[in-house]
């Protein structure tokens, strides 16, 4: 097998020999601090007890979604189990920021993310676990999980075939963009098996067209069908031995080069998480993915009869994607934090736009960023029904409280979260399904962080008699979308204004007005555009403080993380504060109060 050195590889071998440790058996796994091209990498490395340097095993390079982290693929794949099993190596790398790079055209929203050399960073990763540890070279596989982390697997199969028994990939199609980042001669065929569900809404079985920014050209995912062709060709298999399942819009190419295979399955019930059977709420179809994964690096053939399971929570697939720190300890405790989106936007959206993995790496919590029900195929967005209930609102009978209320005891059943440190925050549309949560659901989380979004009138009745809650809120006085002196119909008030928003919190949480207290922050520039300030109201019953950041001048925008929206909609972006770390410097200051 040809082994491809890329650029920056030799160095990083040299200076990895003191990081790795030397080929030995391990009980845990492996926390690893990698140079690579000026940055440090990271990757969560296990290796099965019992590991003997005289036998080659299998090798698994583990790729998380966008906006996840190796951390998180660890503990919500059961990767780990399957290593045991199999008495194989997992490797569980961290993109350098958001993404990996798969070669995605920089268009839209495209160029904040980061363009760094994973092809080689991968390569040369790949190079020095073969180094450390006896490799199997006939069994090295890649996974790749969702948007991004599936996509780059692809783009590996394209790259380094020759290095490759095999490339997984879980919740994603090929974009259309993949084909002309490719390299167009294969060094050598690579089987691919593609597990994808029929209710994935970003990769759904036919393809979608995704629109980008004015003048930019779309960008599409291919079908099921065009996915699989594409390898089949790259494979060079036989046409006449292609089979389709009836029972589902599957292709299972044979006959290709080498004896590689080409697979494409679409999973009905199955949306864009990692289907696992067992004690989980969300998402249960009866599909065990690692269970399939498990078949596959054996050789088996795939069994796809599903366990036994009831009708999905909800009634479609829940996506939703998590982020765990690279110093995350499994043994401690980690604080939760869940983010939600605006309207219409996505659980992807909202990690872009909030900075928030940073300030998690940083400061050591896991964050979840949720999807809402889709708003339909015209529109790329989903939304949350904070108004559920309402007079005059539109309720699209979905009870979001009790699906955040499951999403944390789903995650507590993979993670070991703190259940006095599970908080809620939101922008715009998911700024007001905060507030809703936090009137409903204060004896589960413990505190809440709303920007930009004030409270519904109808909301003082659903808070009436509810515990107290400590309460955030970030609102600029030009805000376009959700306006700073409220919304009335016909005169009849319908959303309070956001000054009065911070009352009613006041006011219900039981603050004294005594202990009330303002102040102008500082200025990032000697001539801000925008002021911001912040007013305090403490003495609050069992300590739930209000704190209300008001941004004069400021837009519908998260202050601190300049340049993610459209100015037209976003208005002016407030540097004086950074919402993420102020949010996060709140909800350190409120675990639950129990005795609520």
């Amino acid at each position: 097998m040809r082994h491809t050195h890329l650029p920056a590889a030799c160095l990083l071998l040299a200076l990895l020999v003191a990081i790795l440790p030397p080929a030995a058996a391990q009980d845990a796994p492996l926390g690893l601090r990698l140079p690579f091209d000026g940055e440090i990498r990271t990757v969560t490395l296990t290796v099965p007890p019992g590991y003997d340097a005289s036998t080659p095993v299998p090798l698994i390079l583990a790729l998380h979604p966008f906006a996840s982290s190796g951390k998180a693929m660890q503990a919500l794949t059961g990767l780990d189990d399957l290593a045991m099993e199999q008495g194989a190596i997992v490797a569980y790398p961290d993109s350098l920021d958001l993404n990996w790079n798969d070669g995605r055209e920089r268009t839209g929203w495209a160029p904040a993310l980061q363009t760094t050399d994973d092809v080689g960073f991968l390569a040369a990763l790949l190079d020095r676990i073969d180094a450390a540890y006896a490799i199997d070279p006939g069994r090295v596989f890649v996974i790749g999980a969702g948007n991004s982390g599936g996509s780059m697997a692809f783009r590996l199969g394209c790259e380094i075939p020759d290095r490759l028994a095999g490339v997984v990939v879980v919740g994603a199609l090929m974009w259309d963009y993949l084909p002309g980042v490719c390299a167009p001669e294969p060094a050598a065929p690579v089987t691919v098996l593609a597990l994808n569900g029929a209710q994935n809404e970003d990769y759904p079985p036919e393809g979608r067209t995704f629109p980008n920014a004015a003048g930019d050209r779309p960008q599409s995912t291919l079908s099921a069908e065009a996915t699989a062709a594409y390898w089949a060709r790259r494979n060079a298999c036989d046409p006449a031995r292609v089979r389709r399942d009836p029972d589902g819009p599957h292709a299972v190419y044979t006959g290709c080069a080498d004896g590689t295979s080409v697979a494409v399955y679409s999973l009905d019930g199955v949306g864009g998480n990692w289907p696992r059977t067992g004690d989980y709420t969300l998402n249960q179809a009866g599909i065990d993915v690692t269970r399939l994964i498990g078949q596959f690096v054996s050789g088996a053939p795939l069994d796809l009869t599903r366990a036994p399971h009831g009708p999905l929570y909800s009634g479609f697939p829940r996506q939703y994607i998590v982020y765990v720190p690279p110093t995350a300890n499994p043994a401690e405790p980690l604080p939760l934090v869940i983010a939600l989106h605006g309207r219409p936007g996505t659980a992807a959206g909202t990690a872009y736009l909030f900075d928030l993995n940073r300030v998690a790496a940083e400061k050591g919590f896991a964050v979840v960023y949720p999807d809402g029900k889709p708003l339909g195929a015209a529109v790329v967005g989903r939304e949350w029904n904070y108004a559920r209930g309402f007079a005059g609102f539109v309720d699209n009978g979905q009870d979001d409280v009790a699906l955040l209320r499951t999403l944390a005891g789903d995650l507590g059943r993979d993670l070991n979260i703190d259940p006095r440190r599970m908080y809620v925050t939101g922008f715009s549309n998911g700024g007001f399904m905060t507030q809703r949560t936090a009137c409903e659901a204060a004896d589960t989380f413990a505190a809440f962080a709303s920007v930009g979004a004030t409270a519904g009138v109808d909301l003082l009745e659903v808070c009436d008699g509810q515990p107290p809650a400590p309460m955030l809120l970030i609102h600029g006085t030009h805000d376009i979308s959700v306006r700073w002196h409220g919304e009335t119909i016909q005169d009849i008030p319908i959303m309070l204004s956001a000054p009065d928003t911070a009352l009613f919190w006041a006011l219900h949480n039981a603050c004294q007005p005594e202990a009330t207290t303002s102040q102008e922050l500082p200025a990032a520039d000697e001539q801000p555009a925008t002021r911001a300030f912040l007013y305090t109201f403490g003495g609050c019953q069992d300590g739930a403080d209000v704190y209300f950041y008001a941004i004069e001048g400021g837009g519908h925008n998260l202050p601190g993380v300049p340049d993610r929206l459209d100015p037209a909609i976003a208005g002016q972006v407030n540097t004086d504060i950074h919402a993420a770390e102020v949010i996060w410097d709140f909800f350190e200051a409120h675990p639950l109060v129990r005795d609520k």
